[in-house]
Parts: structure tokens; C-alpha cells; sequence
């Protein structure tokens, strides 16, 4: 026979005649799709425990696999390996070895069910259901992403690092950004024209997506006041009545969230050691505590084209800083005023986490060391909300958070599509028809949203110079930009560190 059914007694340990070698599958095989592999890539694992997750996602039960038996002629055996799904049967190469027919069977397999994924791969979720709140926020999280995943299954291995800002509109809620990522920009990859994203963790770019979304909703007052969730203050928008929004993420914010996790004493010294700013260099993993005097020097942008390391603040201080001073940042505080109407300015009501949460770091590293501070009116220092997904607190070495991402995805309620950055150089890369790739820069990137702002002045005829530049547009919101400033000299005032800022040259770029 030229084909019989592998049984327990065949085995490949050299009992039985080969047939001349085959090259072992060592990557990746000829003729696999680059959306495969680079899903491969970016998940970290093996390409057999990608099939086995994306199987059972698929059907609700594991991949059964059996191996047959090929005679060669001339003497010798392959090893052919088939799986089944929804009646499809998926066979892979002949190989010497089983578990390299196994291995081929899987690469055969993750293309089938990333091209062919299904409704069952998201996970049927209802806000009605009875569960506690900060548990639907991370439900629908990945119903989200699994949900995105069918219109572009190639995203699946990016949700490592997962966060997601919610709405709540009294009774109302709906997830409207989300973002995955946790790696920022190489140094020597930098640009001075706004157009690279250099942070891409994915509490950073969720809070850009929000942004989006809320440029969505000035644009939405001018036509259609009703149906936007602002109304007119003073002299700005403000929120309307019982508008909120909540942030969850699936692992703890790099920085104070996460770095007292053995320190047992709670003395003085040690508390004020956790509260310290502390900030992430390119190149590396965590973050590093920054000394007043070892970081004083202001960052320039020769010096990170020569080599030195760029350094950007922990996700924790940014997370302060946007308790401080609102979410919005300068350049929609042309629009929106930081404290009016009911109950503006725009705060996160809460902070959710999964892995490796506890409350008291969390407490601390997103309000606690600020909590004495008293801000210029109008803004406050906000008492946010910390929710727990679950008690126990995972070990970091087991943690998603461990292993970095070579990619990063982004998804607004305003846009409606997903958008992938490659995180070494903060563009977007696509391939035309013609094979060509083409870099572009992301719609979260300070150069997209200051021209989205531009555009937002156009049609809301807001006054506003042009041409400008990125740092003048931001100088024009004077309360926010006065308060940063208080923020940044109290946290120094208080021996808590030296907040890094960018060399000036990334915010000198003209804006149309």
C-alpha cells in the first residue's frame, strides 16, 4: 500500500527504513502568508499552541490529531499528520519526524482559522449578566477585541497588554477605545515631525483613542447639539449630566503600580521610595526610578541621536497626571472647559485591573501621592475609583506583561477601524497590491491629532492661527498648561522626582 494509518506500534526512532531526508521545518515553511507568521511573531509562542488556543476559541474543543504513514519509493516511511475542523480536513507535509508533520499540520491549520475565523470566537457577553461591575468592563474588553478579530483575524496574539476606556451615559455603557501594546520607540529611530508614536503601551493609546472620539463629539455639537455628550458652559463644551468613563487594563501600569510588589515594612522611607516618579528607557523593559540629580539634565534631541537613551514617564505618572489634570490634554482644552457645568472636567470615574493588581499600589500610583497637592482653579486632584477583576495577584514572571510586543492595535468608537503599529519605529506599515510597503503615520500620533484639531477649529469655526506649530497650540491652552507646570514643580517640591520631558524639537513641527 502506498498509504496506511499510523498505529502505536510505528514509531520514528530509526526501527523501521527511512526515505532520504526532508529539511526539518525549522521557522517557518515556504509558502506561509505573512499575516500568519507575524501572527506567530508577535504572540511569543510556538506556532502548535497558537492552533490548539484558536481551535478551542473556534469550536470549544481541543484538536484531535492522527498520523499516517506514507511509503516511499525506494524504500522508506513520512509521517503525515490531519486534523479535522467543522468537517474540513487539514493535512500537513510529509515528514521524516511525527512531530514535524504535527508542527506542519499547525502551520496549515492557522491559516485556515485565521482566514476562517468565527462568531463563536467572541465570547457571548451581556451587560445584564451577574457579575460585578469592573468584571463586565473586562468581559467586554476582549468581546471587543475578539469581535474586531473576525473582520481582521491577524490581529489575534496582540491582546497581551490589553486596555479599554469605557462610557457610561447614566445607565448606558459602551466600550468606545481600545488598544493593546506594550513597547515604545527605539531612540535611534526617533523623528522631530510628530509623526512616530514614541509610547505604545496600551493605556496610553487607549487614552489617544478617547481623544478621537471626543474630537468626534466637539465636531458632533456644531451640527447636531443633542446628540453629543456636550452642552455649552461658560465659555467652553462641558459634559453633559451623568456622562463618565471608566479605563480598564488587563495587567498594572508600569511604574509605582508595580514596583513595591515585595516591600513588606510600609516605613517612611520605603513609601516615599514607591511614590517616586519613575520612568521607561528605550530598549528596555520596566521602568527606572529618576534621582533629582542624576536625571536633571534635560533630554536633547542630538544626544538620543548619538545614543543616549530616550527616557519616557512610567504609565503610573501619566495615569496621575490625568487625575490631575483631566484627560483631554492641552490641545482639546481649546474646546472644553477643565471644570464646568455639572459634573466636567473629563476623569476617569475608574481605574480597573486584572494581573498583578492590589489595591494600595494602585491607590497610591494614580492618587494618593497627589492627593495633598491643591492644583490651580479649576481643576482638583480626582478621588478615582480602583476596581479589582480578581484577588489574587499574579507572579510577573507568569504575567502576559512579561513578554513584549513587536506590535501594537488600536481601535476608537469615532474611526470604526483597527489600525496596527509596528513599535520600533511608532509608524504604521502597509503592503499595496504591487508588494511595496509603505510607512505611514499613525491617527494617534501627535502629528494626526494636532491636523485633527486643526480640522475640528475649521469646522466648529474656532479661531486659530495657521500655519502653527505643535507647541504653540499647546502653549494656547494657558489653564492647563499653567497647571502642568504647578504639577510638575510640586512633584519636585516634594522629593518625588523629576518629571522627563521630550527634547523641545518633537514639538516644533508646523501644523497646517
Amino acid at each position: 500500500m502506498a498509504e496506511e494509518m499510523e498505529t502505536e506500534s510505528i514509531n520514528s526512532n530509526g526501527d523501521q527504513p527511512q526515505a532520504p531526508p526532508t529539511p526539518r521545518i525549522k521557522e517557518v515553511p515556504e509558502g506561509t502568508p505573512d499575516f500568519v507568521k507575524e501572527t506567530v511573531e508577535r504572540s511569543g509562542k510556538n506556532p502548535m499552541s497558537i492552533f490548539s488556543e484558536l481551535y478551542v476559541q473556534l469550536t470549544g474543543n481541543q484538536p484531535l490529531f492522527e498520523y499516517y504513514v506514507r511509503n516511499q519509493p525506494g524504500g522508506g516511511i513520512k509521517f503525515v499528520c490531519i486534523t479535522m475542523l467543522d468537517g474540513q480536513k487539514i493535512e500537513g507535509e510529509q515528514m521524516n519526524k511525527k512531530k514535524d508533520a504535527k508542527l506542519s499540520t499547525a502551520w496549515k491549520g492557522l491559516e485556515i482559522l485565521t482566514r476562517h475565523a468565527s462568531d463563536s470566537m467572541t465570547p457571548e457577553v451581556q451587560f445584564q449578566m451577574e457579575t460585578t461591575f469592573f468584571e463586565l468592563l473586562r468581559e467586554h474588553t476582549y468581546a471587543k477585541f475578539y469581535d474586531l478579530c473576525k473582520s481582521n483575524a491577524s490581529l489575534y496574539g496582540y491582546e497581551k497588554v490589553i486596555a479599554s476606556i469605557f462610557i457610561q451615559n447614566n445607565e448606558n455603557l459602551q466600550v468606545i477605545s481600545l488598544s493593546t501594546g506594550n513597547k515604545g520607540l527605539r531612540g535611534d529611530k526617533i523623528v522631530n515631525d510628530g509623526s512616530a508614536l514614541i509610547d505604545c503601551h496600551a493605556e496610553i493609546l487607549a487614552r489617544r483613542g478617547l481623544l478621537r472620539f471626543l474630537y468626534s463629539e466637539v465636531i458632533k455639537f456644531s451640527t447636531s447639539p443633542e446628540l453629543s455628550i456636550f452642552e455649552r458652559g461658560t465659555e467652553k463644551l462641558v459634559l453633559k449630566k451623568g456622562i463618565l468613563f471608566h479605563l480598564f487594563i488587563n495587567t498594572a501600569p508600569c511604574g509605582t503600580a508595580r514596583v513595591d510588589r515585595r516591600m513588606k515594612s510600609g516605613t517612611a522611607e520605603e513609601i516615599q521610595a514607591t511614590s517616586q516618579l519613575r520612568f521607561k528607557i528605550d530598549k528596555g523593559m520596566g521602568t527606572v526610578l529618576g534621582g533629582a540629580d542624576e536625571f536633571a539634565d534635560p533630554q536633547t534631541f542630538d544626544g538620543i541621536m548619538m545614543g543616549e537613551r530616550m527616557r519616557t514617564m512610567s504609565c503610573s505618572d501619566k495615569l496621575l497626571r490625568a487625575n490631575v489634570l483631566g484627560v483631554q490634554g492641552a490641545l482639546l482644552s481649546h474646546f472644553i472647559e477643565p471644570v464646568g457645568g455639572y459634573y466636567s472636567t473629563i476623569y476617569y470615574t475608574s481605574i480597573a485591573v486584572a494581573e498583578q493588581n492590589n489595591f494600595d499600589r494602585l491607590n497610591k500610583a494614580v492618587f494618593a501621592r497627589a492627593a495633598n497637592y491643591q492644583p490651580p482653579a479649576p481643576f482638583k486632584v480626582q478621588q478615582v475609583i480602583i476596581g479589582e477583576c480578581q484577588i489574587e495577584d499574579i507572579d510577573q514572571s507568569s504575567s502576559v506583561a512579561a513578554r513584549s510586543s513587536v506590535g501594537s492595535m488600536n481601535w476608537n468608537l469615532a474611526d470604526g477601524t483597527t489600525e496596527v503599529i509596528r513599535t520600533n519605529d511608532g509608524l504604521v506599515h502597509e503592503k499595496k497590491e504591487n508588494g511595496v510597503e509603505v510607512e505611514t503615520p499613525s491617527r494617534l500620533s501627535k502629528k494626526m491629532l494636532a491636523e485633527l484639531m486643526m480640522a475640528t477649529c475649521k469646522l466648529t469655526q474656532t479661531a486659530v492661527d495657521s500655519p502653527i506649530t505643535y507647541d504653540e497650540l499647546k502653549a494656547g491652552s494657558l489653564e492647563y498648561l499653567n497647571a502642568k507646570q504647578s504639577f510638575i514643580k510640586w512633584l519636585r517640591q516634594q522629593d518625588l522626582g523629576i518629571w522627563q520631558r521630550k527634547p523641545r524639537e518633537f514639538q516644533m513641527f508646523r501644523v497646517n
